[in-house]
């Protein structure tokens, strides 16, 4: 079967599923006290001068926000025969929300003119996208799943990749359980801070789990296993393209967990968890050892592609790397309360300063947390130096990206002192060299030696 009509499947499948989720969110029952008194059938058509008075802006932005996805996942499905902005499948998403917001009156709640044009407007907002996205961009869809459309695959490697594909669609779907998603502003801001009864729904620390192992160690290890198959199938994917870099295995996990952790804020019975992180890169590299230890098991040889091929996706790692140490910055200025003079910050600066590395006594999980942060960044900062660089020896890798990040830590040292009670101290400096350096050591010792210089 061709790429692309196996791609136009998969979307439309991913479409239809949607349908079924936004049925479920359209005609789940709510509590009568929701629905303003002597609300009519079609609100806004009997007097359309109130058409927005009785709505809210989450009422507007949930309602486009639930038809976007299926405005992309159309689109996807049919963007390769490039349609028009305005045809048929324009009206798709109009035509879904008549359909719902009519059945609305047969599970006791009322439709809404209104909801139709949100609605409406979110699926074409997704579908617009897409389409501008292939018109002008050449942007391919089914490149999301794993293969090209113009490429050539035997069906076992069209499997992986659909495979893969609907397991990440999946795993995210199950990372919006139970679906209390909100909108409110106030809602979302009170996500930085913990409840009423102290429990923390934005994590930035990454050893917090350390100490509290007993509550909270099952669901690390779930969660590394529900992302092992993503490993696992990027692994295998990529393995038969003559892909042997852990890379093609870590990436996808740390996007998808990225992805979900940023969209879990939204969730108001979730937590967004930095610790994930370090959850998906464990995932990664363990699914890319167990692909290629069958291999080795089972005596299939793979063949490594050419440098050329390999460097074509060095674009998307810079991003990470760029993203990563924006992570960092911002956990460095938690919780986000600011000097108001300016004069106190120069005084910190110049006379208040540690030049002395662990001149005071510094607590082990917080040496370890800090050197543990900039531990990624060194992996990747090596990573792309092999990828400009491949005959650069290995010690130098090592000192090199050390000392890069070193010069972060110093930036967001002294960084840190317009946050009340923060000070530059040279010990941060010290615990990054070493994090970035332990980073840099582990990205050589797993790349595959004939891409490494032999140390001199």
């Amino acid at each position: 079967m061709k790429s692309d009509r196996l791609g136009q499947r998969v979307y439309f499948g991913l479409a239809g599923l949607f349908l079924l989720f936004i049925a479920y969110v359209s005609w789940s029952p709510v509590p009568e006290d929701a629905y303003l008194p002597n609300r009519g059938f079609f609100r806004g058509i009997e007097r359309l001068t109130s058409l927005f008075l009785p709505h809210h802006f989450r009422d507007f932005a949930s309602n486009i926000l639930l038809y976007i996805p299926l405005g992309v996942f159309v689109a996807s499905a049919v963007s390769h025969g490039r349609p028009r902005f305005f045809g048929l499948w324009t009206l798709v998403g109009f035509a879904v929300s008549v359909i719902m917001e009519t059945g609305q009156s047969f599970f006791g709640r009322y439709p809404d003119a209104l909801d139709i044009i949100t609605n409406s407007v979110g699926y074409m907002i997704g579908y617009w996208v897409v389409l501008a996205a292939v018109r002008f961009y050449a942007l391919d869809p089914v490149s999301f799943i794993g293969f090209d459309s113009d490429d050539k695959r035997n069906p076992r490697t069209q499997t992986i990749a659909v495979a893969r594909f609907v397991y990440i669609c999946v795993y995210v779907l199950l990372a919006m359980l139970p679906f209390d998603v909100s909108v409110i502003y106030y809602k979302i801001y009170a996500q930085l801070f913990p409840d009423a009864s102290g429990h923390v729904r934005l994590l930035f620390d990454p050893f917090y789990h350390i100490s509290h192992w007993h509550q909270s160690g099952f669901g690390l290890v779930w969660e590394m296993l529900l992302l092992f198959p993503v490993a696992a199938l990027s692994a295998l994917l990529n393995f038969t393209k003559g892909r042997l870099d852990v890379m093609t295995a870590v990436f996808p996990c740390v996007m998808v967990s990225l992805f979900t952790e940023a969209t879990q804020v939204f969730v108001m019975s979730r937590t967004s968890d930095i610790a994930m992180f370090a959850v998906a890169i464990t995932a990664g590299v363990l699914g890319w050892m167990a692909v290629k230890a069958s291999h080795a098991l089972r005596g299939i040889r793979t063949r490594a592609t050419s440098g050329h091929k390999r460097s074509l996706r060095w674009r998307s790692k810079i991003i990470v790397l760029i993203a990563y140490t924006l992570v960092i910055v911002v956990i460095s200025l938690w919780p986000f309360d600011f000097e108001i003079d300016h004069r106190t910050v120069a005084e910190k600066i110049f006379k208040q300063r540690n030049m002395l590395p662990f001149r005071y006594n510094t607590d082990v999980l917080d040496g370890l947390a800090t050197a543990g942060a900039f531990l990624p960044l060194g992996f990747l900062l090596t990573y792309l130096s092999i990828e400009f660089a491949p005959r650069i020896p290995a010690k130098k890798l090592t000192v090199w990206s050390g000392l890069t990040c070193a010069v972060t830590a110093m930036f967001i040292a002294f960084l840190r002192t317009i946050c009340v009670g923060r000070y530059f101290d040279a010990t941060v400096v010290v615990l990054a060299l070493i994090g970035g350096a332990v980073g840099a050591a582990l990205m050589v010792a797993i790349r595959p030696r004939s891409t490494v210089g032999a140390s001199k």
